[in-house]
Formats: structure tokens, C-alpha cells, sequence
């Protein structure tokens, strides 16, 4: 009798949290996800990065496959078609199309807006039309050819371009394939200033595309006013 008195006083076994503990698990839960996603979102973006240097390469590799079909030269940033086309020109994807360079290829995934998020290094001395003045390697109605450039491996062919949504740059909108906005950098205020639309999207580094055929991810602190001469073909040129 003794025994079922004390049996029956005992107290129930208890299942549930109480509040307070299920406060402290949340809070170890937020603070522990607060820790792992800086961690996934930087490898989202790494795997961005990866994938738009393996475009970065396609349309490099491309050009090449161009200039080695036309005599050695480089694909114009754009070519006056006056008579071929309803727009009159072709710009420079349109010309490497053929060359394993589609569409896709030409987007970077880290890009809110536009379809094609690469541009050539046409000049950057100032704003000049004449060809033969222009100071890159696909300029507007003219290129080089490879062969002519004095350091092919240190001289620019292509940077990535802005997204011109969200950097808000008042300009003609994103860049499209055969579009000439956003095709050609024109003068060094493309690339350096308060307008530059070197893109650097890749946590302050841009995948930039040099003539010899490679393809470096470089900081946002080395394509400054000190290191324009990599986007001219003759370095002796250079201010």
C-alpha cells in the first residue's frame, strides 16, 4: 500500500520543451545559419564565376578561330554592312558566331540584366571614328591582326561590361547580341570613372580576355589610369 501511495506521487515523466528551451535551439538554429550563409552564398557565386570564365574562354577561342579564317586578323567590334543587312553592321558576335560562340556563351550569370555581357577593347585614348587612330584591337570598322600586337598576352581583347540595370548607368539600356550599345569600349572613360563599365562582378574581380588567347580574373585595383597601356596594341603609343 505503502508503495502505490508513492507511485502515484511521483511525478510524470516529461516530453515537451518548455519554452525557454525552444528559444535557446532557435537561436542556436539563426546563429549557425547566420554563420553558413555568407559561406554558400560566396560558393554560388565562385560557381558564377567558374562558369563565366568557361564563356570567358569560348569567346576568346572563338576570335582566335576568326582571325585564323581572315588572314590572321581579329573580328571588328563592329563592321559597316551597308546592303547585307536591315541594320547595316554586324557587330563582333555576330561575326564569331560560326566560330562556337552562341548566344549563350556570352552571358555571365552573375548579371541581373542584358544577354551579352562582354565587350572589345575598340579604343581608349579618346573618342575617335577614324580607324586608323583607334588604339585597341577591334575598333569600329577596323581591326589588327594578331601578329601585330607587340605583347599579345598583355594586351586586352575583351573585358566583361556592366550590368547597366543595376549599376543604373544612363545609358541605352543592357547590352543585347548585334546591338551596337555596350559592344565597343570607345574612350578610357569606359573603363575607369565614375561612368566605367568594366564590370567586376565577380566579388570586385572581372574575367578579362587578352589576344594571345587566355583569359586572367583580374582585381578591380589593376585595370586602373597605371595599366591602360594593357588596351593599347602598340605600347609605344601609350601617354
Amino acid at each position: 500500500m505503502h508503495k502505490l501511495i508513492q507511485s502515484s506521487l511521483a511525478k510524470p515523466i516529461r516530453l515537451a520543451f518548455t519554452l525557454i528551451e525552444l528559444l535557446v535551439v532557435i537561436a542556436i538554429i539563426a546563429i549557425l545559419a547566420a554563420m553558413l550563409l555568407p559561406a554558400l552564398s560566396s560558393a554560388k557565386e565562385k560557381a558564377r564565376q567558374t562558369m563565366c570564365f568557361n564563356n570567358s574562354r569560348q569567346v576568346i577561342l572563338a576570335c582566335v578561330l576568326y582571325a585564323d579564317s581572315e588572314g590572321g586578323r581579329l573580328p571588328p567590334g563592329w563592321l559597316n554592312s551597308q546592303g547585307k543587312n536591315a541594320k547595316g553592321y554586324f557587330t563582333y558576335d555576330e561575326l564569331i558566331l560560326p566560330y562556337g560562340a552562341n548566344t549563350n556563351v556570352l552571358r555571365c550569370p552573375s548579371h541581373k540584366g542584358g544577354t551579352r555581357h562582354f565587350w572589345v577593347n575598340g579604343n581608349v585614348l579618346r573618342y575617335v571614328a577614324a580607324p586608323s587612330r583607334q588604339t585597341g584591337v577591334m575598333g569600329r570598322d577596323t581591326s589588327v591582326r594578331i601578329e601585330t600586337i607587340g605583347n599579345p598576352s598583355d594586351t586586352v581583347a575583351l573585358t566583361e561590361v556592366a550590368d547597366w540595370v543595376t549599376t543604373g548607368f544612363s545609358g541605352n539600356g543592357p547590352s543585347a547580341p548585334g546591338s551596337q550599345w555596350g559592344c565597343i569600349i570607345q574612350l578610357q572613360g569606359n573603363i575607369i570613372g565614375p561612368s566605367a563599365g568594366v564590370a567586376y562582378m565577380h566579388r570586385e574581380r572581372d574575367n578579362i580576355l587578352f589576344c594571345d588567347g587566355h583569359v586572367e580574373s583580374l582585381k578591380s585595383n589593376v585595370l586602373t589610369e597605371r595599366n591602360l597601356y594593357k588596351f593599347y596594341r602598340d605600347k609605344s603609343q601609350v601617354p
